[in-house]
């Protein structure tokens, strides 16, 4: 089994980036510096094939198959949050909203806001361990 090591607690350090960003190129053709690991991975599998790299060529595979492992089991965790949990958690952990506007947006006060945060990131981190753990 794999273990996917993640910060469960700091979730949104990149990992749900825009898929769009994520494949931007940059004048050079290649990606742009911190454009996401997808496209980033894609063009070193081909330099290494290229170059006759096989040991190279694996480990850049390895990975590029241990990140869509994470990006499955993140999208897992996120499926398994109640509604107002996800929508709460989206906003604010992805989305970077404060709290009082994660709240305006929910029509919630500020209190409830932070504690349907709370609640969401300890279901996603206890979910999310789970999933790990299972092999899922």
């Amino acid at each position: 089994m794999i273990r996917v090591p993640v910060d469960v607690d700091n979730i949104n350090a990149g990992l749900m980036r825009p898929a769009a960003e994520a494949a931007r190129p940059s004048a050079g053709g290649t990606p742009a510096a911190g454009a996401g690991w997808a496209a980033a991975d894609d063009v070193a599998l081909i330099h290494a094939f290229r170059a006759g790299d096989m040991a190279g060529f694996e480990r850049v595979f390895r990975r590029h198959s241990h990140r869509l492992r994470l990006r499955e089991l993140i999208g897992r965790t996120m499926d398994s949050l109640p509604p107002r949990q996800h929508a709460a958690f989206v906003l604010h952990e992805l989305r970077g909203l404060s709290c009082r506007h994660v709240a305006e947006r929910l029509g919630l006060t500020e209190a409830a806001a932070e504690t349907l945060l709370v609640r969401a990131r300890r279901r996603f981190r206890r979910e999310f361990r789970r999933l790990d753990d299972a092999g899922a």
